[in-house]
C-alpha cells in the first residue's frame, strides 16, 4: 500500500530542514501553496527516475479500450497488459503505425501474443490484443485525493487545496494548472463551483518516500535564494543522496549526472 504525506507533516519536515519551528516558516516568505507545489513537483520527478520496482505500491490502473484510449493523468506508463495479465511491449509511435499498417494490408503475419503498444495522437493504443486492456501508470502527484470536478465539458482532478475563484477556474483561470490536473472527461463528476473550499487531503506517495519528497522541497526552498553555482551544488547533493536509497542507485545515469 502507498502512504500519505499530510500537509502538517510537510510543514514540520520543511521547518526542520530549514532549522526553523513550523510557525516560523512565514518569516521566510513561503506559503503553503508553494510548498505543496514543490512537493507535487518532487513526487513527479521521483516517479520519473525511480525504478519500476520502487513504485509498485503507488501505481494507478485504468481499464481502457484498445482502439485508442485517452492518455491517463500519468507521469509515465509502467506497463500495458490484457486483463488476463499478459503484457504488451512498448514500441515508438512510428514503428507501431508501420506494423499496424503492414498487418492491415495483409503483407505480414502477426502471431498471437505479440501485443505492442504506443502513444498515438495523445492516446494509448494497443495492437493485436483483446478488446480491453489495463494501463498501469505513475499518477500525477496530488494533494487533493479523489476530488474531481467538471467544467466546460472537461474533467479535472484537484491538485492543491484552495478556495475557488475565477483565477483558478479549471481550464480557464490564469492559475488553474497550479490547482488542477486535467483528466479524462466523465459526465458523473460534480460541476466546479466558485467560492468553494476544495480541501487538501494529503499527498499519496510510495512507501518510504516521505523523506525524499520533503528533502526535495527543502532543497528547492534553499535554491530559491542562492546564486546559480550554489544552487547547482545543492541540487547535486540531493541527487547524490538519492543513490543511497533502494530504487535510485542508478539515478545519476537517469538524470544525466
Amino acid at each position: 500500500m502507498a502512504e500519505t504525506l499530510t500537509l502538517a507533516e510537510l510543514l514540520d519536515g520543511v521547518a526542520a530542514g530549514m532549522d526553523l519551528a513550523s510557525e516560523d516558516l512565514s518569516d521566510i516568505s513561503v506559503n503553503e501553496t508553494a510548498l505543496q507545489q514543490w512537493a507535487c513537483e518532487g513526487m513527479d520527478f521521483l516517479g520519473t527516475i525511480a525504478k519500476d520496482s520502487a513504485l509498485e505500491s503507488y501505481l494507478s490502473s485504468d481499464t481502457a479500450e484498445t482502439n485508442g484510449s485517452a492518455y491517463p493523468d500519468a507521469v509515465k506508463i509502467i506497463r500495458v497488459a490484457e486483463t488476463d495479465g499478459s503484457e504488451a511491449r512498448y514500441v515508438p509511435t512510428r514503428e507501431f503505425s508501420h506494423k499496424e499498417q503492414l498487418f492491415a494490408n495483409g503483407s505480414r503475419s502477426y502471431g498471437a501474443g505479440q501485443q505492442i503498444w504506443s502513444i498515438v495522437k495523445g492516446k494509448v493504443k494497443v495492437f493485436r490484443t483483446a478488446t480491453t486492456i489495463e494501463i498501469h501508470y505513475v499518477p500525477v502527484a496530488s494533494f487533493g485525493g479523489n476530488t474531481f470536478v467538471k467544467n466546460n465539458d472537461h474533467s479535472y482532478r484537484l491538485k492543491i487545496g484552495h478556495t475557488s475563484s475565477a483565477t483558478d477556474e479549471p481550464g480557464t483561470g490564469v492559475n488553474w494548472s497550479v490547482f488542477w490536473t486535467e483528466v479524462t472527461f466523465d459526465t458523473n463528476h460534480a460541476a466546479w463551483v466558485t467560492a468553494t473550499a476544495y480541501a487538501s487531503t494529503g499527498l499519496t506517495i510510495p512507501n518510504g518516500f516521505k523523506g525524499l519528497v520533503v528533502d526535495y522541497v527543502v532543497v528547492k526552498l534553499k535554491m530559491a535564494g542562492e546564486e546559480v553555482e550554489q544552487a547547482q551544488t545543492l541540487w547535486k547533493m540531493y541527487l547524490d543522496g538519492l543513490q543511497r536509497f533502494s530504487g535510485f542507485d542508478d539515478v545519476a545515469a537517469n538524470v544525466g549526472g
